[in-house]
């Protein structure tokens, strides 16, 4: 799902450092909430969005991809059809580090399936905010955590004279 705005209306949804920020959370706690499965739901398809808990600095996530052909409703989708027939379109992990938080996504076929590092520039009760300035495209990444069971990952970043937001919001599954 893409949605293109101005810089200028960008601007003013980047804001690196918000005072009621936190750039050291506690990090089982922040991210705790995004543990389990979550499901979006798009006119190409299913993306099925999964979390665990590794250990007291690892969390580590995949992503899933099922097209939608007109015959699979979301009624009958289970997690075994998403590792049967679905395709695993990402490979995540968020690690606490000695100097800081980070998401590191290693996404099938883009940057030669290497890891990308994204740093923790703020954290709040309900939302995160990761940050590459140096990668082309998302340059950042946004968890919301509406409530137990909804959450909207936003990637954006530039692209031209445009600024390219992308949002996906997500279901608890099941």
């Amino acid at each position: 799902m893409k949605k293109i705005f101005k810089p200028v209306v960008f601007g003013f949804l980047i804001i690196p450092v918000i005072v009621s920020s936190q750039t050291d959370p506690d990090f089982k706690t922040t991210f705790k909430q995004l543990e389990g499965s979550w499901l979006m739901e798009s006119e190409k398809g299913f993306i099925l969005e999964e979390w665990n808990q590794m250990n007291d600095s690892t969390f580590a996530g995949a992503s899933y991809f099922i097209p939608n052909n007109g015959k699979i409703k979301r009624e009958h989708l289970t997690a075994n059809t998403f590792y049967a027939a679905g395709k695993k379109i990402e490979e995540i992990t968020i690690s606490k580090t000695h100097d800081g938080i980070y998401y590191i996504p290693v996404v099938n076929g883009q940057n030669n399936n290497e890891a990308v590092y994204f740093k923790l520039i703020s954290a709040e009760t309900n939302n995160v905010h990761f940050q590459n300035r140096e990668h082309d495209f998302p340059q950042n990444i946004i968890y919301e955590f509406t409530d137990a069971d909804h959450i909207t990952a936003t990637l954006s970043g530039p692209h031209g004279d445009e600024v390219i937001i992308e949002l996906f919001p997500y279901t608890r599954f099941p």
